[in-house]
């Protein structure tokens, strides 16, 4: 396991998605000197509860935090449209179009800032949709 590619990755995912060091404590269930030294690769989770937790708290999957992955779930604006989606609870129809287009960038041969610039429009047009709607829980 390459400590520095988690060290990387949590940083990155992590300042991708807005989030301070405290956010992510908070949701994690860690303290923000534990998110400091994992971030700077003093320490790696000693738990896998605790690598769930983070991955959970980013949206991302165990193996993300570990493996890099320069496929179409490093475009944050993707991991963004997810989150907003599960907030809201979507209707079905709206997680099909969701997952069509995540399933089309990822097949395309578009360079990878068309890819981004697509999805960061799909990410406004679903923020304007549920901009005025209540979150659900």
């Amino acid at each position: 396991m390459d400590d520095f590619k988690f060290a990387e990755s949590l940083k990155n995912i992590r300042i991708d998605l807005g989030l301070s060091q405290q956010n992510l404590a908070d949701m994690a269930g860690v303290t923000t000197c534990t998110i400091s030294n994992y971030e700077s690769g003093k320490t790696i989770p000693q738990s896998l509860l605790t690598v769930q937790r983070l991955a959970d708290s980013l949206g991302v999957t165990p193996q993300e935090l570990f493996f890099s992955n320069d496929s179409i779930k490093d475009i944050k604006e993707l991991r963004l449209i997810d989150r907003i989606l599960n907030a809201y609870n979507p209707s079905e129809a709206a997680m099909t179009i969701a997952n069509e287009l995540k399933d089309c960038l990822a097949s395309t041969e578009l360079p990878e800032g068309d890819k981004h610039l697509l999805a960061s429009m799909t990410l406004k047009a679903v923020m304007v949709f549920y901009s005025g709607k209540e979150r659900c829980g």
